[in-house]
This record gives C-alpha cells, structure tokens and sequence, in this order.
C-alpha cells in the first residue's frame, strides 16, 4: 500500500498546471453593465500571461469633452494584469488598473464611485476565478452564474461591431452586444460567395461612423474659427453620409458612381469642389458599390428595422 500512496503524494505536490489565454485580439459579446452604467465595449488583449483591457464605445466616453473642445475619445486602455488557466480557472495576479483612464466621467456624480472601480473593478472580480472554455469563436469564462463569451476579432471586425447600432439607430442595451456575436466571426477568414458583399458594405458603414465622429470633433473647432470656406465639420458629415445619399438620392444610377453622382447632385453637395469629393469617394473604395446596394436593398425589403431584426440578421438577407 505505501508503494501506491507515496506516488500519488508526489502528484499532489505538484503545481497545477498553467496555461495562458488564447492569445490575440478578443472582444466580448455579452452585455454585463447594469442599467445605472452606460454600455462600454469590452475587449482583451492577450500576450503570454500579459491580459490587456480596453474599453470602448460608439459614442464619445465623454460627451463635454468632446462637445466643447473636440477632444473625442472612444477607447481607452483601462488595466494590465497577468492570467493563467490553472485547474480550469482564470487566476489573476499583478492587476494594474489605470485610475486616468475615460470611461464615464458622470460615473463618479451619479453613482459616487470613479468610474475605474465601476467599470474595471467589476470586470476583473468577474474575470478571477472564472470557469475557463475553450470556443470556435474563441473562449468562455464563468462566473457567479454568467458566461462570457470573448470572440477573436481585429481592430476592423471590432470596429463594424460598434457601427452597427449608430447606424441603425439602435440602442446598446437593447441589441445586448449581439452586433458582436454576429459581426465579428463574420469578418474572420476568407469570405465566402454569400458574405462577401455584405463583409464589404460592413467596411463602408465603419468608416460612415468614423466620418460621423470626425465631424464632431471638428464642429467646436470649426465654431472657434474664422474662416470664410465651409467648416470642415460640415464636409465630414457629407462625407459619411455619402454612400446613403447616393443610394437613397438616386436610384436610377448604377456603379460606378462617382462621375454620375457628380453631375446629378455630388458638385452641389461639395460645392463644386471635385478633389473633396474625389478623395471622399476614394475613402470608401470598391466597397462602395456594395453599400449602396446595401442601403438600396434595405429600403426596398425591409419594413422594420430594430434590435430583434438586426439581431436575427444583420445584413436583412443582402448578399
């Protein structure tokens, strides 16, 4: 019996293994915020036992901010950590949080706390001790009966998932990340013959938010200055919502649109100016045909669009 015994002794001094993450670009798909925090985007970085979080939004982190002095963030680093799977769960050591971080500046009158511990805090207790899964998408972790689900992504795929509610006009909270869940896998690997327009138009509508929020930082700078020529603000809201205009303006043209839609209404528009136009049309690239088929698409076959619809499916069957 000793013989048996002492083996088994010797496992069990030994240290549980350690595993890191899987390692790369992730970004959470199930909504976590309570009803008193705004809707932040979660997304991990992963290098070794390095966990990076940064927490973004579609809309500014902070709205004075950015109204008043241009200053428009969407993203913010808010904490380092080291984390390994050990023994099927994720044990966190070394977390640095960064008090500085922007991540509702409302946070600290509204709910007495900074918002770091609001935000960051709840986050890393969540993720320590949590039941780790390995995915398709990506992993799982577990905890206090909630599975998060983390799906791999890139700066491209994440940023298409944060465009979705802006340009439906949908809310956040009500579509409970289901732009992420859809989105993202979407955009990894090589498209196929039924997503690849839809892929493209994904693309275009980013870059629409991007302008849109261009448009925004600049509108206080433009205020504050004296120039005689249009503000720069208002050519940048031309700007994304260029490929709308033209499939909503002009339904006889057909691509390539950028001459056509010049002589119809893009020289009115841009007040004669063809390089503006030229290098917003060029912003877009050959997605543009696609999105313009897209929001033609949406006008002629779908009477309603709201969080259950563009959850069941964002593209409305475009392919």
């Amino acid at each position: 019996m000793l013989r048996l015994l002492l083996p088994l002794a010797l496992l069990a001094a030994l240290p549980l293994r350690a595993d890191p993450l899987p390692q790369g670009d992730f970004m959470l798909g199930t909504y976590i915020w309570p009803d008193t925090l705004l809707p932040r985007y979660v997304e991990l970085q992963t290098a070794d036992d390095r966990i990076d979080i940064t927490l973004s939004s579609a809309l500014p982190l902070d709205f004075k901010a950015c109204d008043d002095d241009g200053d428009c963030l969407f993203s913010t680093h808010a904490a380092t950590l080291r984390g390994t799977v050990e023994d099927g769960k994720l044990v966190i050591s070394d977390t640095q949080m960064d008090p500085d971080a922007v991540i509702d500046p409302s946070a600290q009158q509204h709910a007495g706390l900074p918002d770091w511990a609001l935000y960051t805090g709840s986050l890393v207790t969540r993720l320590h001790g949590a039941s780790y899964a390995a995915t398709d998408f990506g992993f799982t972790l577990t905890s206090g009966g909630t599975t998060l689900a983390f799906y791999r992504g890139d700066a491209a795929a994440f940023a298409a998932a944060r465009a979705i509610p802006i340009i439906f006009e949908l809310s956040i909270v009500q579509m409970a990340h289901c732009e992420v869940r859809s989105i993202v896998p979407l955009l990894q690997g090589a498209p196929t013959d039924d997503t690849r327009r839809f892929r493209n138009t994904l693309g275009v509508l980013a870059r629409q938010v991007d302008m849109q929020n261009m448009a925004r930082a600049l509108s206080p700078l433009d205020q504050a200055s004296d120039a005689t020529n249009r503000p720069r603000s208002k050519h940048a809201l031309i700007d994304a919502r260029l490929p709308s205009l033209i499939a909503g303006l002009t339904s006889d043209l057909e691509p390539p649109y950028a001459d056509a839609f010049w002589d119809q209404l893009g020289a009115t528009l841009f007040r004669d100016n063809r390089a503006a136009y030229d290098m917003a049309i060029d912003g877009y690239g050959l997605a543009l045909d696609d999105a313009v088929a897209f929001y033609r698409h949406l006008r002629a076959h779908v009477a309603e669009i709201s969080a259950e619809t563009v959850c069941a499916d964002p593209s409305f069957g475009f392919r």
